[in-house]
C-alpha cells in the first residue's frame, strides 16, 4: 500500500475514533480484523502483495486452531479506539486504545503488527518478538501516485476495499489457473509413464502362444523325454524339418514341466487381459487431459471447475502434510476419494484411536496379520461396493500372498471397533462385521496413487 493511499484511507477511518472495540479475529496468520460497534469490521493486512487497511462488510471464520496473537489482543485490547496516528515519514501507524496500542507497519517483508502495553511489546503477529520495537531505518518513502481514487459518492476507504478486493480476486484466480495447470501436467506425466509401463508389460505377455506350443510338444513326446533332463530337442509333428530345443527343470518330471508351462501361459494370458483393461482406462484419462488442455486455453470460472473435476483430486485441496503421515499412508483416487492404510502397529492403533469417526469403514484381512484400512465416510453415508473392493485390495496389498490368492477381508463401521486395552499391537475387537471374499488383483488400483 502506497503512503499516499495509506494517508487518505486513515484520514477516512478517523471516523472510528471513540468507537468501542467489540471483538478481535485472526482468520489468517497475516491478517487481523478488529470489530467496532455493531457490524463494523476493520481489516489489517501488513505484509504481502496486498497489504492494506480498510473496512469490510463481514468477517471470515476463525481457523479451528486459533493463533496466539489473537488471544493476546483479546487479553490486552479493551475499551475504545482513541486515535489513529500515521508516521509522517513512512508507512507506519498506531491504533491507540484505552489500555494498549497496535503498531502496524506496511513495509513489505519487514511489515507486521505489534501489540504494545505499558511501553512493552507483548506480542507480534509474526510470532516471537523482543520487548522493545526497533525503529525503522531511514529510507525514501513509497509515496507514489495512488493506484485508485474514489468515484462519485465513494470514500477512500470504500475505494481501497473495492480495488484490493478485485485485484486479490484476479490474483487468486490466476494462481488457481497456474495450480490447476501444474497439477494437470503432473497427472498427464503420470498417466504417460503408466502407459509406457503397461505397454512393456503387454509385450511380455506375447510369449503365451509360444509357451502353449512348447507345452504341447512336451505332451506329444512325453514318453520319449528321460527324467532329470535339462535340455531336450523335440520335433514338431506338423513339420518334420522343424526341431525345437526346450529348457527343462531337472528336479521335476516331464509332465510337471509341461503343467508348469501351461500354468505360466494361463497367468500371462490373464495378466494380458487385465493390462488391456488398464490401458483402456489410461487412454481414457489421457483423452480427458486433452479435453482439459482445450478448456484451459480460454479459462473462466466455469471451465476451471470442469478441469478440476477431470483431475483425480480437486486442485489445491492438499495444503499441508497430513499430521499422521508417518503413521499411515494415504491413497488418493477418483472424485477426491481417499483411503488410509496403517504403516505399523502404532500406526494401526493411532488410525483407530485418532483418525476414525463413527461412520468411517474399517477393514482388515481376517485372521491374518496386516494393516488396518480406514475409508472416511460422511455422516449417514455408506460406501459403494466398488469402494469397498478397493479398500479390500489395499488391505491385502502389503501381504506376501501371490497374485490371484483369495482371502476374507472383514469390515465394519468404526463405531463398532474397539482397541484392546493395554495392547500395543493395534489389535481390536469387532462387532457387526461383514466379510468380502476377494482375490488379490493389483491392477484394480491403477486409478489410485499413494501419498501424492
Amino acid at each position: 500500500m502506497y503512503y499516499s493511499e495509506l494517508k487518505n484511507v486513515i484520514d477516512c477511518l478517523r471516523c472510528l475514533n471513540g468507537e468501542s472495540l467489540s471483538g478481535v479475529w485472526q482468520p489468517h496468520r497475516e491478517q487481523l480484523i478488529l470489530g467496532f460497534g455493531s457490524n463494523r469490521y476493520l481489516l489489517l493486512v501488513p505484509k504481502g502483495r496486498f497489504s492494506r487497511i480498510h473496512t469490510i462488510s463481514s468477517r471470515p471464520k476463525n481457523p479451528k486452531q486459533p493463533f496466539s496473537f489473537q488471544g493476546a489482543c483479546r487479553a490486552y485490547l479493551r475499551g475504545s479506539l482513541n486515535t489513529i496516528e500515521l508516521s509522517p515519514s513512512d508507512r507506519e501507524f498506531t491504533l491507540k486504545f484505552d489500555h494498549a496500542e497496535l503498531i502496524v507497519r506496511m513495509t513489505g517483508r519487514t511489515g507486521g503488527i505489534w501489540l504494545k502495553h505499558k511501553e512493552t511489546i507483548v506480542a507480534s503477529l509474526m510470532g516471537p518478538t523482543s520487548k522493545v520495537l526497533q525503529p525503522m531505518p531511514a529510507r525514501p518513502t513509497l509515496d507514489n501516485t495512488p493506484r485508485y481514487t474514489p468515484q462519485a459518492d465513494e470514500t477512500w476507504d470504500e475505494a481501497a476495499r473495492d480495488w484490493h478486493t478485485e485485484h486479490e480476486k484476479t490474483h487468486m484466480f490466476q494462481a488457481r489457473i497456474d495450480r490447476v495447470t501444474r497439477d494437470l501436467k503432473r497427472h498427464e506425466a503420470r498417466q504417460r509413464r503408466l502407459y509406457t509401463h503397461l505397454m512393456a508389460d503387454l509385450e511380455r505377455t506375447t510369449d503365451v502362444d509360444e509357451l502353449k506350443f512348447h507345452a504341447d510338444l512336451i505332451g506329444i513326446h512325453l514318453h520319449q523325454i528321460p527324467l532329470g533332463s535339462t535340455i531336450v530337442t523335440v520335433t514338431d509333428p506338423m513339420n518334420d524339418d522343424c526341431s525345437v530345443t526346450l529348457k527343462m527343470n531337472p528336479q521335476k518330471s516331464p509332465a510337471e514341466n509341461m503343467n508348469l508351462m501351461y500354468a505360466k501361459a494361463k497367468r500371462l494370458e490373464r495378466a494380458g487381459e487385465k493390462i488391456l483393461q488398464s490401458l483402456e482406462r489410461v487412454e481414457a484419462a489421457l483423452n480427458k487431459v486433452d479435453a482439459a488442455k482445450l478448456l484451459l486455453s480460454a479459462p473462466s470460472e466455469a471451465t476451471l471447475r470442469q478441469v478440476e473435476k477431470l483431475l483425480p483430486r480437486t486442485s489445491g485441496t492438499k495444503t499441508a502434510t497430513d499430521p499422521g503421515s508417518k503413521f499411515w499412508d494415504i491413497w488418493y483416487g477418483p472424485k477426491n476419494l481417499r483411503i488410509y492404510v496403517g504403516k505399523s502397529d502404532d500406526g494401526n492403533r493411532r488410525l483407530i484411536a485418532q483418525k476414525s469417526k463413527g461412520d468411517d469403514i474399517w477393514m482388515h484381512i481376517r485372521e491374518r496379520p496386516g494393516p488396518h484400512v480406514l475409508i472416511p465416510m460422511r455422516r449417514g453415508k455408506t460406501p459403494s461396493l466398488s469402494l469397498l473392493l478397493i479398500g479390500a485390495q489395499l488391505a491385502i496389498l502389503s501381504s506376501k500372498l501371490p497374485e490371484g490368492t483369495a482371502v476374507d477381508v472383514q469390515y465394519a463401521q468404526a463405531r463398532h471397533i474397539r482397541l484392546i486395552p493395554g495392547d500395543h499391537l493395534g489389535r481390536v475387537t469387532v462387532q457387526r462385521e461383514k466379510v468380502l471374499h476377494i482375490e488379490r488383483d493389483p491392477s484394480s488400483l491403477s486409478d489410485w496413487e499413494k501419498n501424492l
